[in-house]
C-alpha cells in the first residue's frame, strides 16, 4: 500500500510516534481525526476502563502480555457494528424439490 501511494502520489512516509506503524508525512493528526470515526482518545479511555478492571479482577496491574491483550480488546471494543444492511432476507428463496 505504501509503495502503491508514494508511486501514485509521491507521498512521503515517518514513523507514527506511538511506534505502531507508519503515516504520511505532514498529514496533521487533526486531519487525520476528521476521517477517523474512533479516535486515539476513545480507545485510550476504554484501555483505561479495561485496565481498572483488570485490577479489581486480579489485584494488579496487568503486565506486557496482558496490557497487549488488554489493547486489542479495547481496539475492538471502540469499533461500532457494522450495520446489516441486506441480511438473508435479500438471499434467493429456496426452491422446493
Amino acid at each position: 500500500m505504501e509503495t502503491a501511494l508514494t508511486n501514485a502520489f509521491g507521498v512521503a512516509w515517518v514513523r507514527r510516534e506511538d511506534g505502531h506503524g507508519r503515516e504520511i508525512k505532514g498529514v496533521s493528526q487533526a486531519l487525520m481525526d476528521e476521517f477517523s470515526k474512533r479516535t486515539r482518545k476513545e480507545i485510550a479511555a476504554e484501555l483505561a476502563r479495561l485496565v481498572e478492571a483488570y485490577r479489581i479482577d486480579y489485584g494488579h496491574d496487568p503486565d506486557a502480555r496482558a496490557l497487549g491483550s488488554l489493547r486489542l480488546r479495547a481496539n475492538k471494543m471502540s469499533r461500532a457494528a457494522w450495520p446489516l444492511t441486506s441480511g438473508f432476507s435479500a438471499l434467493p428463496a429456496k426452491k422446493a424439490a
